[in-house]
């Protein structure tokens, strides 16, 4: 039998650049059992407002709400929320680009050219297939170890929404030199889109990874014991605003937050006049002043924080979950 313990799960939305990143929001997933009891709600305070939610309806509710604010070129997403192809119907509706990472097992329909070829395949078993074909080395970034080298491909693909009409999509697979872990991710978007620069912008991955670390291990992120719906939201927004503003001052002291990635730091604003985000260009302004956004942009009270004042906070080039 398996075990079943107490957690808390929370989903966030993060911002990453070429000059440094932060949590932008956060918010406690409740389950449905605990939506519908009033008893627990009532002991958790938790607000009458609060409905349940999908972990992706959350975490589509917060782009909404964050995007606009946002200058960004992609979302990005692991692959919980790059399985659901709800939410990627909804991020192509609000003409996001998005690069969401895949499990090994989804159902797709790969392209030859312009014909579709009849029978549906995975990920997995496409890439085992496609290791005979010339795939490009990109160099990604400089680690401690040396220079992170991966080899990727990527080709057009058909995926199935439930009501069986079709969504066509680019799946990116690249593969780690080194350890030979190959990893899947689905694209929308123009089929022209170079290979280099879905890499580029998948590599802003690591640095949010970074960014959780350093929450956690400078900050006691993940270091409470509360059990309320007001506790957890207090604490995480303390957090918030702390990593914000130490961000903030790695920026000002010039230090550097992430090795040298092997791309022009420049191409993450390629894309101007993003959704929303009209007028939007690469002006090359000081170094802090994306995450000057970040500590402006405004951190959400809940209903039951009221101690804790609206205050300002922050951007992006890249929005990821």
């Amino acid at each position: 039998k398996g075990k079943i313990d107490n957690c808390q799960v929370g989903c966030f939305v993060s911002y990453a650049s070429p000059r440094g990143s932060s949590i932008v929001d956060g918010r406690l997933y409740l389950p449905k059992e605990w939506a519908k009891d009033r008893l627990m709600r009532k002991k958790c305070h938790v607000p009458p407002k609060i409905k349940f939610q999908k972990k992706w309806e959350i975490a589509d509710q917060m782009l909404r709400e964050h995007g606009s604010q946002f200058p960004h070129s992609r979302i990005l997403a692991d692959a919980e929320f790059g399985h659901c192809g709800e939410l990627r119907d909804s991020l192509a509706g609000r003409e996001e680009s998005y690069l969401l990472d895949i499990h090994l097992d989804l159902k797709i329909w790969v392209y030859e050219g312009d014909r579709l070829l009849p029978s549906p395949t995975t990920p997995e078993e496409w890439a085992k297939k496609a290791l005979g074909r010339i795939w490009k080395r990109f160099n990604i970034r400089d680690t401690a170890r040396g220079a992170l080298l991966l080899e990727a491909i990527m080709t057009r693909v058909m995926t199935l929404r439930e009501d069986g009409s079709r969504r066509e999509e680019i799946m990116v697979v690249k593969k780690d030199v080194s350890t030979g872990e190959l990893k899947y991710a689905l694209a929308n978007g123009d089929s022209k889109v170079s290979l280099r620069r879905l890499l580029q912008d998948w590599s802003r991955r690591h640095t949010i990874e970074e960014c959780f670390q350093r929450a956690k291990s400078d900050l006691g992120m993940d270091q409470y014991e509360v059990r309320s719906w007001v506790g957890w939201h207090h604490h995480i927004t303390m957090v918030m605003l702390a990593l914000c503003f130490l961000e903030k001052e790695r920026i000002k002291k010039n230090r550097s937050f992430s090795p040298s990635d092997g791309f022009p730091a420049g191409l993450a604003h390629e894309r101007v006049n993003p959704t929303g985000c009209q007028g939007f260009k690469n002006t090359g302004k000081k170094s802090n002043d994306s995450l000057e956004k970040v500590f402006r942009c405004k951190v959400l009270a809940y209903k039951k924080t009221e101690r804790i004042k609206i205050i300002q906070k922050g951007p992006s080039e890249t929005l990821v979950n």
